[in-house]
This record gives structure tokens, C-alpha cells and sequence, in this order.
């Protein structure tokens, strides 16, 4: 449930902050808010969000596996690093207390690298080498691209509310998983090739329409009602 721009009224934020992190690499955020009034009945209002997480689990080189030549994972610091970044514009039209329009874009991206899983002793569950490791073999990554755009119509019908809302939404998700642990051993073991880095790397795009119309009202104090309709298309790529 996000805030609806307000007539009338010019506001703004800005917040930001620092992180350290034991270990591992500096971590930012900010977020920044602008209400601004266009005449009597328009108002816009925006909001942006900035978030870098910085990693804390090292890739040391070591491999962990049983191959006859095993491949060695890739040295490199703070592996699990992301950022996340985005923001919303809505537009709002009140001619009356009686009928209001609100747009409404919504965009987030998020830039993820390796998970946050940690080698630990299976028995004892300690992290293995005194810190939180991870064998790398060729760097994961997971990138999305999430779009939100939304139409709201709201009428006073006196009797009850009539409400349409409209969205059309993307998302666009590209990431790569490391299976060398997994599958270069059995590779090794089938065919006699040398082992050698495996990784899955997949992509999946998806739109979505949406649209709902309701009808709200009460009966005296005690007894509320609601009438409605809604309808979605999805389709995955």
C-alpha cells in the first residue's frame, strides 16, 4: 500500500546510511521522497530507493571434491555482494470528493551475485577454514528487471464506490547457477574428461495484465457489502 500524492501540499525526504560488516565489504542505502501540487485538483508525487549489500563470504580457492583432477574454485572476496534499485511516480487527478484518477509506474532492479550459502562441517555445522567460505567455480549471478504500471479510478456512486483498477506488469530475470561441485565429478566419472567448470544459465520473461472492478457500500453500521469482478493474463517466456 503505497501513499498517494497529496493536493495542496509540497513535501520531500531524503535518508541515507552506512553499514560495516564484520569481515566483508561496506554496505550503503538511500531513499529520497518529492510530493509537488500542479494546480488545485493534480498532484505528483515520486520516491527513489538505492541499496548496496555488500558481501561478507569469501571464494579461497579450494574445491572441496574428490576428482582425480579437480578443478580449482576461484580466489576472490565478498562473493554474495548486490545492489537494488528503483523507484514510483503516481499521478493524481481529483476534480471533486466524488471521482479521482491515479497513475501509477513502479520500477525495481536487482543486481544479485552468489548466494549467501556457507561451507559448514556436516556433523559439527562449523563453517569450514574459521570464516564463512564458498567454492566458486565461475560466478553466479541473478539480474531482474520488474516493471508495474497502474491505472486506479475511483467514483462516489452516492449508494457505494465504484473502484477500477488497471495494471500491466513485467519482469525480466536473467541469473546463472554454478553446477561444477555437482556435475563435473560425474562427467569425469561417465566420459573420462577432465573435469572442467559447469554452470546453468537461464532466462525468464514474463507479462501480466490485470484488471478488477469492484462495488463497495455499507447497510446502516453493522452490515458492509462488496461486488466484483477480476481478471489476469500471464504469460512466461
Amino acid at each position: 500500500v503505497t501513499n498517494a500524492p497529496k493536493l495542496g501540499a509540497t513535501e520531500g525526504a531524503v535518508r541515507g546510511a552506512a553499514e560495516a560488516t564484520k569481515g566483508g565489504a561496506m554496505s550503503y542505502h538511500g531513499n529520497a521522497m518529492i510530493n509537488l501540487p500542479l494546480g488545485e485538483t493534480l498532484a505528483f508525487r515520486a520516491s527513489g530507493f538505492y541499496h548496496k549489500n555488500g558481501g561478507w563470504i569469501d571464494s579461497i580457492g579450494t574445491s572441496g571434491t574428490s576428482f582425480a583432477s579437480p578443478v580449482t574454485s576461484d580466489v576472490a572476496s565478498n562473493i554474495n555482494d548486490s545492489k537494488v534499485y528503483g523507484g514510483r511516480a503516481s499521478l493524481l487527478f481529483k476534480p471533486n470528493e466524488m471521482f479521482d484518477v491515479r497513475l501509477t509506474a513502479y520500477l525495481q532492479n536487482i543486481r544479485a551475485n552468489a548466494d549467501s550459502s556457507v561451507e559448514s562441517d556436516p556433523a559439527t555445522l562449523r563453517t569450514l577454514y574459521g570464516r564463512p567460505t564458498q567454492s566458486q567455480f565461475s560466478p553466479e549471478f541473478t539480474n531482474v528487471n520488474y516493471r508495474v504500471y497502474s491505472g486506479t479510478i475511483t467514483a462516489d456512486l452516492g449508494f457505494a464506490t465504484l473502484t477500477s483498477a488497471t495494471s500491466y506488469a513485467t519482469q525480466k530475470q536473467t541469473f546463472r547457477d554454478d553446477a561444477t561441485f555437482n556435475l563435473s565429478g560425474i562427467v569425469q566419472a561417465l566420459l573420462g574428461a577432465p573435469a572442467n567448470d559447469f554452470v546453468l544459465n537461464q532466462k525468464v520473461n514474463t507479462r501480466k495484465w490485470t484488471q478488477e472492478l469492484r462495488l463497495a457500500g455499507a447497510v446502516g453500521n453493522s452490515l458492509d457489502w462488496l461486488i466484483g469482478g477480476y481478471y489476469n493474463d500471464e504469460k512466461g517466456l
